[in-house]
């Protein structure tokens, strides 16, 4: 499932993760972090965040699947995108020039911040109260994520959003592992 998640969104979030940590991996101002996460060479806080990512990831899908909840990878992959969204409509863009990020925060509107947020419940009611949990998990973490991006960069890029992704994921896949029965129970699935 790593594998193929990493297939399907072609290492884009996972390169996003890996420019975030080798930005924080100093003390540096605003503009030589977003210098950092322009660079093409990946840094030991990258390869670390990548290991601590996949690795993370594999003992949650390990832990879901043990438990027979690993269904529950749908609310959590659908939060983590709702999020992505959720932070592209409610800040600026932080860079200068254009990157791979500008056109999506420049064509965000609260109309796909709303279309969004019903999305997602729409995807994760069936889940039962974890279905309501989770997406109010990954929103007040990217409420955290939007205060700590605006303070750190000024706003929003297209590397930051692949490190929401892949944070709220992983925090949600343990949350979930670590919850186990309980998560099971109020789901109300059982595999």
């Amino acid at each position: 499932m790593v594998v193929l998640e990493v297939v399907l969104t072609r290492g884009l979030h996972l390169d996003g993760l890996a420019d975030w940590a080798d930005s924080i991996g100093g003390i540096f101002d605003r503009e030589r972090r977003l210098a950092i996460m322009k660079d093409v060479h990946t840094g030991a806080f990258g390869v670390t965040a990548l290991v601590v990512d996949v690795l993370g990831r594999w003992a949650a899908f390990d832990a879901l699947i043990e438990g027979e909840i690993f269904f529950l990878i749908v609310p959590v992959m659908a939060s983590s995108r709702a999020m992505m969204t959720e932070l592209v409509t409610s800040m600026p863009y932080a860079r200068s020039t254009q990157g791979m990020g500008a056109p999506f925060v420049a064509g965000a509107s609260k109309n796909h911040r709303v279309l969004s947020l019903i999305g997602v419940f729409v995807i994760c009611i069936p889940f039962g109260p974890v279905g309501v949990i989770v997406p109010l998990a990954g929103y007040m973490a990217s409420r955290i994520l939007r205060w700590y991006f605006l303070k750190l960069y000024g706003g929003i890029t297209g590397d930051l959003l692949g490190a929401t992704n892949e944070i709220l994921e992983v925090v949600l896949l343990f949350a979930l592992a670590i919850g186990g029965g309980y998560a099971s129970i109020l789901s109300g699935w059982r595999i």
